[in-house]
């Protein structure tokens, strides 16, 4: 009884600190729902990630300010942790298990913080600069060219080494100068490169030790027209890289709502040494002893009307990995804004792959479907809530 009315009060005074310097913001977002995909029972599955998040700025004056942002997700369906799009190793590997790169094992472990924890200065004329668990900026960009941006059954096809969320992250985000904007990502890498180790994890060769990962970004974005490029040097990949760009115009008008146009392509390439497939590629293509070259397009629509939204997309996947491997996903859903916080939705997809291989790559959604089915038939139906 003491313990909770000392918390009571703790709490009393966080909120009421907060609420006199008027810094501090509590923002989330809760979405739960229905789920169906081919070959799985019917479960409970988001649409968003559900968080609750912390954001404080401070000013220092001279239009620069200090900030934070601190962010934690939230799995509705039981209050088990989330994670905001993990990449997907950390989607499919169990705790514990051991994974091999090169001539080292090591066990698999999930991050203990799977969303954004920085802290960082911005400033109107010289930008923001932020370190810690950061947002990628090159997904941030490129998701939005997706109708459904990258959420749930219909989202649009992720590449092997998608993160949304880099840990040990220096970000630099320039101003806007007429629409125009650039990013800067650095991130240190855990020196995983097999060539720079022996099997007892002493360092071999100083050369290979290095496998930190950088990446930059642009994008227009003024009135209707938005353009987009981004190229990354993916962490702990043994220089594996993607490249990305994307265009998008919106057409509207007050009688009838407004369209939004996109499309977009990117490129990865993924390095293999000793026959085994990198920490990027995982274990579904270890026993390559070559690169692993993935190409994906999307062309999505966007239809706004009042209340109402109907997203349409169309993607198209590619794997080379001494044969091609090739997967075709069409997805189409609907959202009713009951008011500027809480929707209701109901959004369906199907993928239509080659093979197994390329099912297993391409079906994030539920990562436990590993059975390769190659149509792959999903559908889900929820509420989200955004405070």
């Amino acid at each position: 009884m003491k313990k909770s009315l000392m918390a009571c009060a703790l709490t009393g005074i966080i909120a009421g600190t907060a609420c006199a310097q008027g810094n501090v913001t509590i923002y989330g977002i809760a979405d739960t729902g229905i789920a169906k995909s081919t070959g799985s029972d019917v479960r409970i599955g988001s649409n968003v990630d559900s968080r609750i998040g912390f954001r404080g700025t401070e000013d220092l004056g001279d239009g620069l300010k200090a900030e934070f942002n601190l962010e934690r997700c939230v799995n509705l369906s039981d209050g088990t942790r989330g994670a905001r799009h993990p990449n997907y190793q950390d989607q499919t590997m169990q705790m514990g298990e051991v994974i091999r790169t090169g001539d080292k094992s090591r066990v698999w472990q999930p991050p203990e913080w799977q969303s954004v924890a920085n802290i960082g200065f911005r400033s109107e004329t010289f930008g923001a600069v932020h370190i810690g668990r950061v947002v990628n900026y090159a997904i941030e960009n490129y998701r939005s060219l997706d109708p459904f941006y990258q959420n749930g059954v219909s989202a649009g096809l992720y590449t092997l080494v998608d993160s949304e969320v880099n840990a040990k992250t220096l970000r630099y985000d320039s101003p806007k100068w007429s629409g125009f904007s650039f990013g800067l990502a650095y991130t240190i890498g855990e020196n995983t490169n097999p060539r720079s180790r022996n099997e007892g994890g002493a360092y071999l060769n100083r050369h290979h030790i290095d496998n930190d990962g950088w990446l930059i970004g642009g994008r227009y974005s003024n009135g209707a027209l938005d353009l987009l490029a981004n190229y990354e040097k993916i962490v702990d990949s043994n220089d594996s890289y993607k490249w990305n760009l994307g265009a998008a115009y919106t057409f509207s008008d007050a009688s009838w709502g407004s369209l939004k146009v996109s499309a977009g392509y990117e490129s990865v390439s993924i390095q293999a040494f000793n026959g085994l497939g990198t920490d990027a590629a995982v274990d579904i293509f270890n026993g390559l002893d070559h690169s692993i070259n993935q190409k994906n397009t999307i062309v999505g629509l966007q239809y706004r009307y009042g209340p109402h939204t109907v997203n349409a997309s169309y993607n198209h996947g590619k794997i080379e990995y001494g044969k091609d491997s090739k997967a075709n996903k069409y997805a189409l859903g609907y959202t009713y804004s009951l008011s500027k916080r809480t929707s209701l939705y109901a959004n369906a997809s199907y993928l239509d792959a080659d093979d197994a291989m390329a099912s297993i790559a391409y079906n994030t959604y539920y990562p436990d479907l590993r059975t390769g089915h190659e149509t792959v038939v999903s559908y889900q139906v929820g509420i989200t809530h955004k405070f």
